[in-house]
């Protein structure tokens, strides 16, 4: 159950353990419905006291230090090699470890590899040429049949 949003806080108090008002008093008084919260709230935190009470009055029984006792003395008569075999099996996990791990040798470039690169070209060179190219490598002369000049210059007309 909800109680009224303006009655919310002063009933959770009153829950808590806080002495109601009177004006909390007379509200409680007239609505149900938070007199309702108010007892249900109540009788949870009673239950959660009691489930408290319970789980910290539970003492060790009787047998409980003996049994500790016991535990102890197990593990004191045990030889001292007992406790090196961990860091034994530790060590020989380690030395695999380092034995197994070699890092990568950088790769260099073989002969192959750079005569290979060397040679490429892009192959916009190959699609830019023509079949025109062998012509227009050298230089046009116009008029060359038609013109016929002269040493001394003087331009003969055929």
């Amino acid at each position: 159950m909800k109680p009224c949003d303006k009655w919310k806080e002063a009933v959770i108090e009153c829950a808590l353990g806080e002495p109601p008002g009177a004006a909390l008093e007379q509200h409680l008084a007239a609505c149900p419905v938070c007199s309702m919260a108010l007892a249900a709230w109540r009788k949870r935190a009673a239950q959660l006291d009691a489930t408290l009470q319970d789980l910290t009055a539970v003492e060790p029984g009787p047998h409980m230090p003996a049994r500790i006792l016991a535990g102890i003395e197990d593990g004191a008569s045990r030889p001292f090699y007992w406790r090196l075999i961990p860091a034994a099996a530790l060590a020989v996990i380690a030395c695999a470890v380092v034995s197994l791990y070699r890092p990568a040798e950088p790769r260099r470039p073989g002969p192959a590899t750079v005569t290979a690169l060397s040679a490429w070209r892009s192959p916009t060179q190959s699609l830019l040429r023509s079949s025109a190219d062998p012509l227009l490598k050298g230089v046009p002369r116009f008029g060359e049949g038609f013109l016929e000049m002269k040493s001394t210059g003087v331009k003969n007309v055929q």
